[in-house]
């Protein structure tokens, strides 16, 4: 799966907001599994 970003605090910053806990939540309440997303970034 594809990090937060290429910023060096960018996974503290994720990991203090719950960020990762949050999208999981996200996909599971919309039926979804992240590679439903890829075609956001190709």
């Amino acid at each position: 799966m594809r990090q937060f970003s290429a910023i060096p605090f960018a996974e503290d910053v994720a990991l203090s907001v719950q960020a990762r806990a949050t999208f999981d939540t996200l996909l599971a309440g919309s039926g979804m599994v992240p590679d439903d997303l890829l075609w956001i970034i190709t």
